[in-house]
């Protein structure tokens, strides 16, 4: 091979599609086949992990162990490169460079689903996270052994859901780039600038959460089936990037929706997986709260279809290029919108998934360390940086549709110096009866996800493989993954990568020949081996937990009487959030005066676990006042807005926790003092118009829904409240009155004087927009032969009356006819 091209890769030097790459290496993968043994080598000891075995399963998850104050991941928010701090800010311990979080809108979660068949172990396990880091897996992997789980080298997948509102601090290893140099020692690196700087006590507590989580899994497993089933999801995200629709035609994002059902052998779900391409962005730079952002919020909805526990995983796919679609709502309502999007269609194909189960299967994994150099991925003598670089194509920015400019042409801003690039990245390829599953370490558009599914599926075809699924932001990340003419064209995702153009084509090659050793036992793609960065854990104190002073109380008593849908807060003095976040959940009095959780559909609490109550934590003195005080109020404050069809009766919230009080670590719980929950009060939009000679009437009667609430000022607009999505379909405050309501009386006023009116309900479709007035949508219609005059429309309180008994205030509504 000539000097200078690509030894291994699908990119030599001289070509520029994926379709001349890929050709060349089936050539390669077809000599393979005819040469692969589907024997067992010859004098291995144990259980063949190529033959099927009965399949087991188990699942669990927990609370990541991110203290409110934790900075978030996935945006600029550091002084050097985006301005100032809110004048507000707190501080914390556990930020550096970023501005503190503030509280939990929804607390990220780790979760795990086990598989092992005798022959084979997988385990998957997705973080609440931007990104997956080296240095995170390595040390989760660590711990698993340290805690006696075994070694899970090659057996384990971590996934993030790619939340930009859930924890930083775990990225060690990444490009230092000069253009950085006048910047702290551990802010030199490129990722600091999208996940503050590396903390290895944060990065301690995210391994240790997901090891937990892990034994949890692995404790659970019993013998299970599972099942598979496809579909399309085109409402939930859209395409972000049209710099590469020259290149489609059109846009270019991943709709493909899959679901993986687990189950017992007796029909109890274990977990529900789904697959699908979509940013947690819905939460923007100015965040301040702890949130799974959409992603989670759709593991949410989905629970919510089940009658009994049930475990759901988003495994992010080739996102790169695609963002969540609010559909108009903002805030915590429009990943609520979203969650209840994907869940529908995740239903439907979790009862298509149990028509073709399985419980015999074959169950492989492996995980690949992928060397990364200048020479090695097909860059000739002074083409690109040889030592990578970030921060390329920056001033490139085409109006869309793009073109490619020429490689000599880059510029890149921050080039990387001497031995200070990044050498080495991870791909895991598994397989689980029929389905495969391939990872990518970064953010893969659409293109690079169908690139390597394809090749994926081209392999697997002869050995019973019928689908596969590229799991993007897994093992490692290496920014955004674009092929080459797809970076070539600008925007701003080529400013988010370490290794230029050929990058995202040599890592196709990558996942695709590891699959190929997976199935084969032998690779195609002979690499020198790569050099990751030191995974030895760094030395460090951890940071104390302050006293409580006060010591655990409530500190704020919620209103005895509240309505559905109304705002209710509650205040406690609790711990330090170096000693974790309290959760607080809402119980209601039974029949025999004591409390118990409210649980939705049976099994799930409603908790500040789950983005029902949100909870803002301050502290008296903050940190950024008094970094070494030894004692603070540490207050958390709690919201609720109870939905439209809760039952009513007498209601409290609890909340647990451990606090530090004179030296002493202890357990707290607190309880508020009972409140009532009564019906909401409905709104009416209406008018009354003339049409032929009669007055035609129109009502709406609506939900007194909040639009979400934003803290003012800059760098300060996170939500306040304003969190509960009424109904799907509309955009908050407009939230109506669906069917089953029922007009109890009306009285209208003319020049011939009051009599009482009839309505009924309105037959008219619901209409696709955002709201909508009287007359366009469901209500109340009537129409009645009217003399010319001045009309009144007269509505007694509770003259309208919902299915859940939520009741109408008065009204009245005034018009002319002629």
């Amino acid at each position: 091979m000539a000097a200078g091209e690509n030894q291994g890769t699908l990119y030599p030097r001289p070509r520029s599609t994926l379709a001349a790459a890929t050709a060349a290496l089936a050539v390669a993968l077809a000599v393979a086949f005819s040469l692969a043994s589907c024997q067992k080598a010859p004098g291995a000891t144990g259980p063949d992990p190529r033959l099927p075995g009965p399949l087991t399963a188990g699942a669990a998850q927990r609370p990541l162990d991110e203290p409110v104050g934790l900075s978030t991941a996935g945006y600029t928010q550091d002084p050097y490169l985006s301005g100032p701090f809110p004048a507000d800010e707190p501080g914390s311990p556990f930020s550096d460079i970023f501005p503190a979080t503030r509280g939990v809108e929804t607390a990220p979660m780790v979760k795990v689903v086990a598989f092992d068949n005798g022959r084979g172990r997988l385990v998957l396990a997705r973080l609440d996270a931007v990104f997956i880091t080296a240095v995170l897996t390595e040390r989760v992997l660590q711990i698993v052994r340290e805690a006696g789980l075994g070694d899970l080298s090659g057996k384990l997948i971590l996934d993030a859901t790619h939340t930009h509102a859930a924890g930083a601090r775990f990225s060690r290893e990444s490009i230092l780039a000069s253009a950085l140099l006048t910047e702290p020692p551990l802010a030199q690196h490129a990722l600091a600038h999208g996940a503050d700087t590396f903390s290895q006590e944060v990065t301690d507590r995210l391994a240790r959460s997901i090891a937990a989580a892990i034994g949890d899994a692995l404790a659970n497993l019993r013998p299970a089936r599972l099942g598979v089933a496809a579909g399309e999801d085109k409402l939930s995200a859209h395409d972000r990037r049209c710099e590469n629709d020259w290149i489609t035609g059109g846009s270019d994002q991943q709709t493909r929706l899959t679901a993986v059902r687990v189950e017992g052998l007796d029909g109890a779900p274990i977990a529900a997986l789904f697959h699908y391409a979509m940013h947690g962005t819905i939460s923007g730079s100015s965040n301040r709260m702890l949130s799974i952002d959409a992603p989670g919020h759709a593991e949410l909805a989905v629970e919510r279809t089940f009658d009994r526990p049930v475990v759901a995983i988003y495994l992010q796919g080739a996102a790169g290029d695609a963002s969540p679609s609010g559909a108009g709502h903002s805030g915590a309502q429009a990943m609520q919108h979203v969650g209840n999007q994907l869940a529908a269609g995740v239903a439907a194909l979790w009862q298509q998934a149990g028509a073709a189960l399985e419980s015999e299967v074959v169950l492989q994994s492996l995980e690949r360390q992928v060397p990364i150099s200048h020479d090695g991925l097909g860059y000739a003598p002074g083409e690109f940086h040889d030592d990578g670089a970030i921060l390329c194509q920056a001033f490139y920015t085409p109006d869309c549709p793009g073109a490619p400019i020429a490689g000599k042409k880059v510029i890149c801003l921050g080039p990387g110096l001497i031995n200070g690039g990044k050498y080495a990245s991870r791909v895991a390829a598994a397989r689980i009866g029929k389905l495969a599953l391939v990872t990518l370490p970064g953010e893969p558009v659409a293109a690079v996800g169908r690139a390597l599914r394809d090749a994926v599926l081209a392999e697997g075809v002869d050995k019973g493989i019928t689908d596969a699924l590229v799991l993007g932001y897994a093992q490692d990340h290496d920014g955004y993954l674009l092929l080459d003419s797809d970076w070539l064209s600008g925007g701003y995702e080529p400013t988010i990568t370490f290794w230029g153009w050929r990058y995202a084509g040599y890592l196709v090659g990558q996942g695709a020949d590891a699959f190929h050793e997976l199935v084969t036992g032998s690779a195609l793609l002979k690499k020198p081996e790569p050099k990751p960065a030191d995974p030895t854990p760094l030395a460090y104190t951890p940071f104390p937990a302050t006293d409580s002073s006060p010591a655990p109380a409530v500190a704020l008593q919620p209103p005895a009487r509240a309505s559905r849908l109304g705002p209710l807060r509650a205040a406690f003095f609790a711990g330090d959030p170096a000693l974790g976040t309290p959760e607080v959940r809402l119980q209601r009095q039974t029949d025999t005066g004591a409390f118990a959780d409210v649980l939705v559909n049976g099994w799930i609490p409603v908790s500040s676990l789950r983005g029902e109550l949100p909870l803002f934590y301050s502290a008296t003195p903050t940190f950024k006042a008094a970094p070494a005080a030894a004692a603070r109020a540490h207050r958390w404050e709690v919201s609720y807005e109870a939905p439209v069809d809760l039952p009513l009766g007498s209601y409290r919230l609890q909340l647990t926790g451990r606090a530090r009080v004179e030296g002493l670590v202890q357990e707290s719980t607190l309880a508020t003092q009972p409140f009532t929950v009564g019906p909401a009060s409905l709104l009416f939009d209406g008018k009354l118009s003339s049409s032929a000679g009669k007055l035609v009437i129109d009502l709406t009667p609506r939900y007194p829904a909040r639009a979400p609430v934003y803290a003012p000022g800059p760098n300060g607009d996170w939500q306040l409240d304003g969190y509960r999505l009424v109904d799907t379909r509309y955009v908050s405050p407009f939230a109506p009155v669906g069917p089953g309501g029922a007009l109890v009386a009306a009285t209208l006023t003319g020049p011939a004087g009051s009599a009482a009116l009839s309505l009924s309900p309105a037959a008219r479709p619901w209409p696709l927009g955002e709201r909508f007035g009287p007359g366009e949508g469901p209500g109340l219609h009537a129409e009645q032969a009217a003399g010319p005059g001045h009309y009144a429309l007269h509505l007694a309180a509770g003259a309208f009356v919902d299915a859940y008994g939520n009741a109408s205030g008065p009204a009245s509504f005034e018009g002319d006819a002629q």
